[in-house]
């Protein structure tokens, strides 16, 4: 059974990571630095348990590979003939693997960044002030391109074989980005439905979702949630229970339960198999780039798309995925003269009818709106949406008269009971 506050089992690995600490054989002043210094970051509740395990493990395994303990390194003293550091002879051992206890060959860049980033708060905590002089560098991890990620025909097939409940996860991951550990956290009370609205509000008790926090639109996949919460959900009364649950009893779990990091990971699996899309893209991380994916090609601002799947505003995760501004923008020249390939394959989703009243798409051009029911199928839909009922409620207020109030709510009933105008109002 899965724990819904902390389906990802974070706390329960960083206190095996703690007592891994407690139990190798290093430097008992090594040891007592390093519980000190993740206990601080600990109380100051600066890092998410995720992170705290991986400090406590990146430390206990630099107190393993050093030559001498952590706490004696020193700085370079070119007057005492010591012309490097004992943490840049360190950092050198281990990325050409000249220490003892390293690998023939040494380690990859990003294996040596992160003993970098790691190292550097941890000396800065035990007053060595050369730590300042560290550099972390940046993350030499690769670009997310298309390759990366579902597309429009693998999404269509997802949806064909999949149960309500799959569909829901599927269809909430596509259109939002979310961690899967937000995912497993979210409640039934997490998430409210308007006539054509979904939105939903991460879990402030989960574990690992690393201060991401607030109110989100579930956007195109709101019937698909809905369909799932209203008529299939088995505990749908109970407002406590987790969103996406286990539908039957089995070994060591019961209907209503919430579903683990690993049962979302084998649903994947699953449905991918019966989609016949290969089994190296059933992978939880492949929905998260679809979904950041689109979100660029659908123009939302780096702001936007921070906020949307939980990245704080100064995060350098955005610029892996790159700009999609040129490619775009040569597409869509292509498109105009008549360029484009008609069966290249686009990301993520492609309605061929609407998720919510099955209206035909098909011949419409990439429409933001169900041109029928309103439902938003763009992200910058959801954004323009937004605005204008900001503004009819700012003209309402503004509004001298009650005839002008009048006008203000009329226009508001016209604009609901006519949803095709709203892809004019955005250019579509």
């Amino acid at each position: 059974m899965g724990n819904l506050n902390d389906p990802g089992k974070y706390k329960d690995k960083y206190e095996k990571a703690r007592d891994r600490l407690q139990r190798q054989d290093i430097n008992e002043e090594d040891r007592k630095a390093i519980s000190a210094f993740v206990d601080d970051r600990k109380a100051n509740n600066d890092l998410a348990y995720s992170s705290l395990e991986q400090y406590t493990t990146v430390l206990l395994r630099a107190a393993n590979l050093a030559e001498k303990p952590l706490t004696d390194f020193q700085e370079k003293d070119p007057k005492e003939g010591k012309y490097q550091s004992d943490y840049s002879t360190f950092i050198q051992g281990v990325s050409e693997g000249t220490l003892p206890q390293a690998k023939d060959g040494g380690y990859s860049d990003e294996y040596c960044r992160s003993f970098r980033q790691v190292l550097k708060p941890f000396f800065r905590f035990i007053g060595r002030e050369w730590s300042e002089d560290i550099s972390i560098g940046q993350p030499t991890r690769g670009k997310i391109t298309e390759s990366d990620c579902f597309t429009s025909d693998e999404t269509a097939k997802m949806f064909q074989v999949a149960d309500s409940r799959d569909s829901a996860i599927i269809a909430l991951w596509l259109a939002t980005g979310q961690r899967a550990s937000a995912m497993a956290s979210l409640k039934l009370k997490d998430v409210s439905f308007t006539e054509n609205r979904g939105r939903f509000r991460l879990n402030p008790e989960a574990v690992g979702l690393k201060g991401a926090e607030g109110l989100r639109p579930m956007l195109w996949a709101s019937p698909y949630v809905k369909e799932w919460v209203n008529n299939h959900h088995p505990k749908r009364e109970e407002k406590e229970a987790p969103l996406f649950c286990c539908k039957r009893s089995g070994h060591n779990y019961s209907v209503g339960d919430p579903l683990s990091y690993e049962a979302i990971r084998r649903i994947i699996e699953r449905v991918c198999e019966k989609a016949d899309i290969d089994s190296d893209k059933a992978q939880t991380h492949r929905f998260r780039h679809t979904a950041i994916r689109r979100m660029i090609r659908d123009g939302l601002t780096e702001q936007q798309i921070c906020f949307i799947v939980g990245w704080h505003e100064d995060s350098s995760q955005l610029s892996r995925y790159g700009s999609l501004s040129d490619e775009t923008h040569s597409s869509d020249i292509e498109e105009e003269y008549g360029l484009r390939e008609e069966e290249e394959e686009g990301i993520g989703p492609s309605f061929d009818n609407c998720p919510k009243c099955d209206t035909p798409l098909s011949e419409l051009t990439k429409p933001a709106y169900c041109p029928s029911c309103g439902l938003p199928l763009k992200h910058s839909a959801e954004e323009t949406e937004k605005q204008i009922e900001e503004d009819i409620t700012e003209s309402a207020i503004q509004a001298d008269t009650e005839e002008g109030k009048d006008t203000i709510r009329e226009l508001k009933q016209f604009l609901d009971e006519n949803p095709s105008l709203k892809n004019e109002l955005i250019g579509e």
